[in-house]
């Protein structure tokens, strides 16, 4: 069962801008099904989703997406539709090579079938397709574990929201907005 096999997170989504803009004011949380972890960078917030040692999203070389990810794609949808962010769509692969395939089908291409497949995704589920700015395929070159290259961990898709560059704070007029940003962080922490 997926349910048990995976945890729950919470999706948090905040942005630039935080003391300035009243999206960036606004917090929002919702419980997803799956190994989700949340990463903010300079860029925007990176939701991954992963594979975990007892479940996939795709078949195994492969991007026919499984039933039980259909439904967690689904309630991201839900989740990112909520959200103004543009969205990067990111593929992941493990090491493990495919050479016996004709045609030279490689991690490249398994990465970015992967990546359209979650793309195609997201928009049945009602994400407009004008808030995907890209879709992309790493293949093996951005493993979350390098100490393991065939850990499930490394099969991944990453939603990058961008956030909204003309929404920013500058922390020279607003010291106290990098404050804010830190606090809220704490909190969802807990």
């Amino acid at each position: 069962d997926l349910k048990k096999a995976i945890s729950k997170a919470t999706v948090i989504a905040i942005g630039p801008g935080l003391g300035q803009s009243s999206w960036g004011r606004r917090l929002f949380s919702e419980t997803v099904t799956g190994s989700i972890p949340l990463i903010v960078d300079a860029d925007g917030l990176n939701i991954e989703i992963m594979d975990t040692d007892n479940t996939s999203m795709f078949a195994v070389g492969s991007a026919r997406i499984m039933p039980e990810t259909q439904a967690a794609f689904s309630k991201l949808a839900q989740i990112v539709n909520k959200l103004p962010n543009t969205i990067d769509i990111v593929g992941h692969t493990d090491a493990r090579p495919y050479p016996s395939r004709e045609g030279g089908y490689s991690n490249w291409e398994l990465s970015a079938d992967r990546a359209n497949a979650a793309r195609r995704m997201l928009e049945k589920e009602g994400v407009q397709a004008d808030r995907i700015t890209s879709v992309l395929g790493r293949a093996d070159r951005d493993l979350k574990n390098v100490i393991d290259p065939l850990s499930s961990g490394n099969r991944r898709i990453t939603l990058k929201m961008r956030f909204n560059s003309n929404k920013s704070v500058d922390l020279a007029k607003d010291p106290s907005a990098l404050d804010q940003f830190q606090a809220y962080e704490r909190s969802y922490q807990d």
